[in-house]
């Protein structure tokens, strides 16, 4: 069932967009993908700013206009996986959301100057954004199937210690679905989209294939 996706979207206002995986130079998939949107999507806006790892990049009419550096580094596998132990949280939040990125967004935020926020992995939505209807638009990038994605790595691994971890994960993206029920969840394929339809009922959805290029709002 589709659920009306781009309802509050306001295009005469900037975008902030919130990648903490992201690292220059591009190098995976999530981060071409979501950095290469932004590109496409500030054709549309007057501005999108993307808070990567360690680098703050503004973008308008297709074009970077700054770049701002910052401290800051993801925790490595080993350390995202004990926290995610001790705390009974998620590996890819653990991993990417650090204090000193938290630091970094805060008073982005809290601004009231942006229309939208778009998060890259509904974990990091459902860790970072503020209160739940405090913008008229939200989205995150998915880039899985996460409930399949967190049950194949369960299933996939021998080791006792990533096997758990590895269903922690699921468990607590499950636990938080419906603080993010909200957004408009962005899907890079139709299957991923249905997997968690599935899983958690009807939701705002779009699908943006790899390769697409630009959004139309219409």
């Amino acid at each position: 069932m589709a659920v009306p996706t781009l309802r509050g979207l306001d295009l005469s206002k900037p975008m902030l967009v919130l990648a903490p995986h992201l690292q220059y130079p591009l190098r995976n998939g999530a981060d071409l993908l979501v950095d290469r949107s932004a590109v496409a999507m500030s054709h549309h806006i007057p501005r999108i700013d993307l808070v990567g790892e360690q680098e703050h990049r503004t973008y308008a009419k297709g074009l970077c206009i700054a770049r701002e550096p910052f401290q800051n580094k993801m925790r490595g596998p080993a350390a995202a996986a004990i926290r995610t132990a001790l705390f009974r949280t998620n590996y890819l939040m653990e991993r990417f959301v650090t204090s000193s990125y938290r630091r970094r967004i805060r008073s982005l935020l809290r601004s009231s100057a942006y229309g939208s926020v778009w998060y890259s992995f509904a974990e990091i939505a459902s860790e970072l954004r503020a209160e739940p209807g405090a913008l008229n638009f939200e989205a995150a990038w998915t880039h899985n199937d996460q409930v399949k994605w967190f049950r194949t790595l369960q299933h996939s691994t021998q080791n006792p210690f990533r096997k758990w971890v590895a269903w922690q994960s699921g468990q607590w993206y499950r636990e938080q679905a419906a603080r993010i029920s909200d957004l408009t969840h962005v899907y890079v394929t139709e299957a991923d989209r249905q997997g968690h339809t599935d899983a958690f009922g009807p939701h705002p959805s779009l699908v943006m294939p790899i390769g697409t290029d630009v959004l139309d709002p219409s």
